[in-house]
């Protein structure tokens, strides 16, 4: 799909161009500037869409929740492999089935139009081995047959039965002599072949045309230089009738031989005209900040404030005691039974009854469920790893659990990662070096690791970081940042942070960006006020090799969550619906803490339930079993409810300040001014209401929502609607 996503920004490359030069160039008589836009523009539309320009955009530095791992044992969630996709990502998978016909189908028409040329070519080329005579750089061959009275490259094919006047034939020769020297029939062997990649797109076709008139253009301006030009238009009006082979040839009465005499006669523009030439400019800046230009977010100034990483759990006993475990246990399952269930803010799990000890073991209780897993059960689990919480809390991760009767019952599936993030928002990867380019002085060109699923690429010219002895095939942990996608499964950058060897032995810092992200001593800088537990999405793949990208600011969730941050405890996907539980969802200005969320990757559309949030550090208030529909393009949102649906008579009283006006159905009254509307079980305060007694419902204006019952729920917004037939109110307003 990469390949005719990629031809078709060259065909709209090409059409934009086209369109310039046909409304404000062709009808110039500067033809060697037509002729070399024709081209520039030909091979600027094919290069654009391939450039990649990155421009680095910082991001302020947010409070982030970080996870402290037990070294040698990596952690990650225990929920199911996210495939989480970008735009681009989303569309390669609705096109996936069509891409495979496709890419045969277009390949099969770019061979069948690049037959005839191949062939037609080399039918030419054979004319080499035919008797000619030389003048000049030309060689002159009789040809009576096929293409003739034409010209390609230095071979000019003369008719002598049509070309019996010696003057005329000296008029055709220079008339040749220009397509010769001006290396026309490459340009035309370019145009064929694009015409054959392009071959869907009509204005590649009409490019061939008009590159070939303004190559008749210019050599009939330089022939009728030396003539007179009356006479040359007869030569041409007389040889008009004559066919043509389709050979890319310059046949020397290429139609449409009445353009050219007229533009044999057509003044020469005004020089000042040269300037529209200018108008590409705009034009490529357009093209490139289309298809070339991609932004990444790197750490602003704010996050130079920060401080260092708290490592004194490294002393904690209970860490002492669960690294001591962890090694004990050689990757042997632990026998014990399942206990009670724990949960917190951003993850869940049970407490596992073993040997006198009681160990809490993170595992979401929809898995538990899942698994048939019940307090008291006797289970044996295999322990990959902890984490450990600011507050020293202790949490087992499991790989592997098997019930009493031994069947497994849950397994984590290990994904596949390209990178993941650190706290300081520094990219770390895993890999291995597959190429490794020096120069003269020893130091590192360019650098490529390649883990067995991901492609890293480091542009490194000119930053003076010398190779040591580092090879290639050594294993290396690579910290870096301000990467771009440059495939399905490749990323590349030019800022490498630091380069390690595993085991460690050897070292490469740069000193142009290590001291952004880490102490003197390797420890971590990471924004301050940072608490709690934190896992963290990362770009990464599941069992199907298909590439993915995480909830943290990363290269291909940057449409849909470029404006915030995400936590969460476990993650899963199914078609566009994105499943998050326990999140923590930080925008500039708003924070949501949820039990659930749902977002649609298509509509760009967040559904959170049992959920707090706040806005500028104070706290949004709503009823209990509310549900948030938020958008998080435009930051518009919605609360609903199900409410206890009433009597049918629905009894209320209301007041205004202002006005009361009663329609003439006596059935919708518009209250205005300091207006309420009270019922048994709730009231509703609002600068305007819209009470329609018949619809059985009412709509509020910058209101405030009382339940009566709950008096300490208060909910304020721009709009309420409360529907009493179905039993549901929403509420609307604007986040950001």
């Amino acid at each position: 799909m990469e390949i005719l996503l990629y031809l078709l920004k060259v065909s709209l490359c090409l059409s934009l161009f086209f369109g310039l030069y046909f409304f404000l160039l062709r009808g110039t008589t500067f033809f060697l500037l037509n002729r070399v836009y024709l081209l520039t523009a030909l091979l600027a539309s094919f290069i654009i869409p391939a450039m990649r320009i990155v421009i680095e955009r910082e991001t302020p530095a947010v409070p982030v929740v970080q996870a402290t791992p037990i070294p040698g044992h990596d952690i990650l969630t225990t929920a199911e492999p996210l495939l989480i996709e970008s735009a681009e990502q989303s569309a390669g998978a609705v096109w996936s089935e069509p891409t495979r016909l496709l890419l045969p189908a277009y390949s099969l028409m770019v061979l069948i139009f690049l037959l005839p040329l191949i062939r037609q070519i080399f039918l030419l080329l054979l004319q080499r081995s035919k008797p000619y005579r030389r003048m000049g750089r030309l060689r002159i061959i009789n040809k009576r047959q096929g293409f003739t009275n034409c010209s390609f490259f230095n071979q000019v094919f003369v008719n002598p039965d049509q070309l019996t006047d010696e003057q005329e034939l000296c008029v055709f020769l220079r008339h040749e002599t220009v397509h010769v020297t001006q290396w026309h029939s490459a340009d035309k062997v370019l145009a064929r072949l694009a015409a054959a990649v392009l071959w869907f797109n009509p204005v590649v076709w009409w490019y061939n045309r008009e590159l070939e008139l303004v190559h008749e253009f210019e050599a009939d301006s330089s022939t009728a230089q030396y003539g007179d030009e009356a006479a040359y238009a007869s030569l041409l009006l007389r040889m008009a009738g004559r066919p043509l082979a389709p050979a890319p040839v310059h046949h020397f009465v290429r139609h449409p031989v009445r353009q050219r005499i007229e533009m044999l006669f057509t003044n020469q523009s005004n020089k000042m005209r040269k300037f529209m030439y200018l108008a590409a400019l705009p034009a490529t800046a357009l093209l490139l900040w289309g298809f070339s230009v991609s932004y990444v977010d790197v750490p602003g100034q704010e996050a130079a404030q920060l401080k260092i990483q708290d490592s004194s759990w490294r002393s904690d006993p209970g860490y002492l005691r669960a690294k001591a475990k962890i090694d004990s246990l050689h990757g042997k399952p632990l026998s014990g039974k399942i206990g009670a269930l724990w949960s917190g803010s951003f993850a869940e799990g049970f407490v596992l009854e073993t040997g006198g000890e009681k160990l809490r073991v993170a595992l979401s209780h929809k898995k538990l469920t899942q698994a048939g897993l019940m307090a008291g059960r006797g289970v044996n689990i295999t322990l990959r790893g902890v984490l450990v919480d600011q507050n020293r809390v202790i949490t087992f991760v499991p790989t592997e659990i098997k019930n009493a009767a031994g069947k497994t019952v849950y397994r984590e599936k290990i994904v596949n990662h390209a990178f993941l993030y650190e706290a300081n928002w520094a990219r770390f990867a895993h890999s291995r070096i597959s190429g490794l380019s020096k120069d003269a002085a020893g130091n590192i060109t360019s650098l490529v690791l390649y883990d067995g699923h991901f492609t890293l690429r480091f542009n490194l010219s000119g930053q003076q970081l010398a190779a040591g002895n580092f090879r290639k095939g050594d294993s290396v942990l690579v910290k870096f940042f301000g990467e771009s996608k440059t495939g399905n499964r490749s990323f590349a950058s030019s800022k490498l942070i630091a380069l390690y060897s595993e085991p460690k032995g050897k070292e490469l810092r740069n000193p142009a960006h290590h001291d952004r992200f880490y102490e003197q001593d390797g420890k971590q800088k990471r924004p301050s006020g940072s608490t709690g537990l934190r896992y963290q999405g990362a770009v990464r793949t599941s069992q199907s090799s298909q590439p993915a990208a995480g909830a943290d600011v990363g290269t291909a969730w940057a449409r849909l969550f470029g404006r915030m941050r995400m936590n969460f405890a476990t993650i899963e996907k199914k078609g566009n619906l994105v499943r998050v539980s326990d999140a923590s969802i930080v925008f500039p200005k708003i924070t949501i803490d949820a039990r659930q969320v749902v977002i649609n990757t298509l509509t760009d559309q967040l559904t959170a339930t049992d959920f707090n949030m706040m806005k500028d550090g104070k706290v949004i208030e709503h009823p209990p079993g509310a549900q948030l529909i938020l958008n998080t393009r435009t930051g518009a949102f919605s609360m609903k409810q199900s409410l206890q649906k009433q009597h049918p008579e629905l009894q209320a009283e209301y007041a205004a300040q202002d006005s009361t006006i009663v329609n003439k159905s006596a059935s919708r009254i518009d209250l205005f001014g300091k207006a309420e509307l009270k019922t048994p079980f709730f009231k509703i305060e609002g600068s305007h209401i819209e009470y329609d007694y018949k619809a059985e419902s009412v709509r509020a204006h910058n209101f405030a929502f009382t339940h009566l019952r709950k008096p300490e729920v208060r909910t304020t917004g721009s709009l309420l609607t409360v529907d009493f037939k179905t039993g549901t109110y929403s509420v609307q307003g604007k986040l950001f």
